[in-house]
């Protein structure tokens, strides 16, 4: 029998797909010029498939990689290139890219997870006559397609966000099969689920790797509690998770190796070295800039910008004239401890993008218990791979959608808040609308940099697509001859 929370779900979930798309195509929010780096993983695959590992500089410009000879790789994974092998025979992705698509499913995807998660447990919580549940699963809908990460994700197509999308749906994926199977299955069937679990954390590793380690950790701790509750069962379940995963980072290894030369090195030197990055390897970017000097010196990431990011990530609010004061204290703090961090726009803070859910966040932390099961064992993974977010050197909005799962998971159990109010009788209505006032002020703001950072990678020089002629005259500039300049400047 289909219930009439499963008719609004699918209702909902058409509706804003759709919705999305529109965002994602440009029909809200567009501009004269598409996003940065759409083509990028369109003509990495082509690369790939034809044997190699560079990119024409032409496509990655000022954010490639590169050799002394000329050559540019880019460090971003292979994950987001499932799209490409899938329709490629299909499309032709020189002309027309994959990028906005690719985006919006699996923005789409893992909003559609989360909703399936939240709205299930919401059910749980409410009996289903009550006049106030299908309101609350109303709501519960608008807040989470409308403000949440999802709508940030299609609002901007350039190529950074096709990995963190991905990512927002092999993590969504991740989370609902430890809490909804958990709770409605039996303990034993986590075992092989181990399996998918290493799996969705091996392609993470392929996507967005500072959120695969707490992935992996999650994966190693459940693998643990399996053995424990029953190592004879288990023991084969969790060989094979592992050799996933063991396969998967031999891959990623062997993939750094033949680009950077390294199996350990993600990311090319601001210095001279056999990998450059593209803004000091052209001179946009000095080599003693006080950005590459904070990474050189400090790290690339470093535990003592944990505290002070967090306070940007939480509380900035840039359209508002508090948050100059607010950077400002960071800049002093940061600058003293481990050098300059980038704050990019537009900074808005997750206690303002996601006001219910960070507030049922907090009630669900509350409400937790702390004892030795996976829910607490995926919450170490997380909030690893959190730390590691808040810890690097640069603050994004789109930075902020690591944060999500942690949020995600935390809001369940204050849920049980949110599904109070039915229970309140006469005083039902005046609390219902309270939450809608959150509920909409949150998707208010998400809107508002939705729309804002529609335009943010596509109107600077960084941005800019190089012409052949502009090509030439940039690689002659750097002292290559013209047979080679013609090479690199082939498409």
């Amino acid at each position: 029998m289909i219930k009439n929370r499963e008719v609004l779900f699918f209702c909902c979930f058409v509706f804003f797909s759709v919705f999305y798309a529109l965002v994602a195509a440009g029909y809200l929010w567009s501009g004269y010029m598409p996003a940065f780096g759409q083509q990028v993983y369109d003509y990495y695959y082509l690369s790939l498939i034809d044997g190699r590992m560079d990119i024409s500089p032409r496509i990655i410009r000022f954010e490639g990689h590169y050799t002394p000879d000329g050559l540019a790789v880019i460090y971003h994974g292979v994950a987001p290139l499932v799209t490409r092998a899938l329709l490629a025979p299909f499309v032709d992705i020189r002309s027309l890219s994959l990028a906005p698509f690719s985006i919006w499913l699996w923005s789409v995807i893992g909003t559609g997870i989360y909703h399936a998660l939240f709205a299930r447990y919401l059910a749980n919580q409410v009996i289903e006559k009550n006049s106030v549940y299908l309101q609350l699963q109303f709501l519960l809908a608008i807040g989470l397609w409308l403000g949440g990460p999802g709508l940030l994700l299609v609002a901007n197509t350039a190529m950074y966000h096709e990995p963190i999308s991905m990512t927002y749906a092999l993590v969504a994926a991740f989370v609902w099969l430890i809490l909804w199977q958990h709770r409605n299955m039996p303990g034993r069937d986590m075992r092989w689920r181990l399996v998918l679990l290493a799996l969705l954390a091996g392609l993470v590793l392929h996507a967005r790797p500072n959120v695969a380690v707490g992935l992996y950790l999650a994966v190693g701790l459940l693998s643990l509690y399996s053995l424990y509750r029953n190592w004879r069962l288990a023991l084969v379940p969790v060989a094979c998770a592992g050799i996933v995963l063991g396969l998967l980072t031999a891959g990623y290894l062997g993939l750094n190796a033949m680009r950077m030369g390294s199996l350990f090195a993600v990311h090319g030197s601001f210095g001279a070295s056999d990998i450059q990055y593209g803004e000091t390897f052209f001179g946009l970017e000095q080599t003693d800039s006080i950005r590459a000097a904070a990474f050189e010196q400090y790290g690339r990431f470093n535990p003592l910008r944990i505290i002070p990011n967090l306070v940007i990530y939480l509380g900035d609010f840039e359209f508002s004239s508090a948050s100059v004061l607010l950077r400002w204290i960071h800049a002093v703090i940061i600058s003293a401890m481990v050098g300059f961090v980038r704050i990019e726009g537009p900074s808005v803070g997750v206690i303002f993008l996601w006001p219910l859910w960070f507030i049922l966040a907090v009630l669900g932390a509350k409400r937790l218990r702390l004892a030795l099961t996976p829910t607490t064992l995926l919450l170490a993974g997380l909030a690893c791979s959190e730390l590691l977010t808040l810890s690097y050197g640069t603050i994004a909005l789109r930075y902020r959608i690591d944060m999500w799962p942690m949020i995600a998971v935390l809001l369940i159990p204050g849920i049980q808040s949110f599904a109070a109010v039915p229970a309140a009788g006469g005083h039902a209505r005046p609390q219902l609308l309270a939450i809608a006032a959150v509920i909409l002020f949150g998707a208010f703001i998400s809107l508002k940099a939705a729309a804002v950072y529609s335009e943010y990678f596509t109107y600077n020089i960084f941005s800019l697509p190089w012409s052949d002629a502009e090509c030439h005259d940039i690689m002659r500039h750097k002292g290559f001859d013209q047979a080679d300049v013609e090479r690199l400047c082939l498409i």
